[in-house]
């Protein structure tokens, strides 16, 4: 613990000495995909406010500012009770580390599931590809305790699925990885194939989570940097 402390002290410090009058902070950013009706072997996440129709649930980035990225993860998500899951639906999901057959359990949804976790997440910001290829399956955490009957326990109910510490799934990023507003930010992912990745009466999610530092005002596109 005390390493991770000594890092995130680092890091901070090295922003701050990069861009010494802005409020730095640490944050994250959550981009959502709808996947219920993707078509083909991959696609991209909106990650600027006003692109798109975001989620509520969202946190995108700002035109003025900066994130500088430490940390990054993929979940898949089930909400709703129909195709077109609504706010307040996505606000009750919980992300999930892993496809549990119990929750995503239409016909060959969870093998089709499968795919995300065998594709290849790409970074790239002004036509820089930063990171050509994070394999996703190193984001696939099945926890100790999974939701459904407890095996040999007589019908015992686990209710929810584990997670087993603050940042079970995340993959730390080296270098970190700086996301302006006022760039061009592509980050997407390419699968394997292409399946149906739709949940039955349900809509599923892909969400890619940055955890990191918030430097408030601080892209270019602000002109009083």
């Amino acid at each position: 613990m005390g390493n991770q402390s000594n890092n995130a002290r680092s890091v901070y410090d090295q922003i701050k000495q990069k861009y010494p009058n802005k409020t730095v902070s640490q944050s994250y950013l959550r981009l959502d995909k709808n996947v219920q009706a993707v078509t083909g072997n991959g696609w991209t996440w909106d990650v600027i406010q006003g692109q798109g129709t975001p989620n509520t649930s969202e946190r995108r980035l700002a035109q003025p500012d900066v994130f500088v990225a430490t940390a990054v993860t993929m979940f898949i998500m089930k909400a709703g009770s129909s195709t077109t899951a609504t706010n307040d639906d996505i606000a009750k999901a919980v992300p999930n580390t892993y496809i549990n057959s119990i929750l995503y359990s239409g016909l060959g949804e969870a093998a089709n599931l499968q795919n995300l976790y065998n594709g290849a997440l790409q970074l790239k910001v002004n036509n820089n590809v930063l990171f050509p290829a994070i394999d996703t399956r190193r984001f696939y955490r099945v926890p100790t305790s999974q939701k459904g009957i407890l095996g040999g326990t007589g019908g015992v109910v686990v209710n929810a699925d584990g997670y087993d510490s603050t940042f079970y799934s995340y993959f730390g990023l080296t270098p970190t990885l700086e996301i302006s507003g006022a760039n061009t930010n592509e980050f997407s992912i390419s699968l394997p194939a292409s399946l149906a990745l739709a949940g039955t009466s349900t809509t599923n999610f892909a969400i890619l989570y940055f955890a990191g530092w918030l430097v408030q005002g601080g892209s270019q596109w602000n002109s009083g940097r």
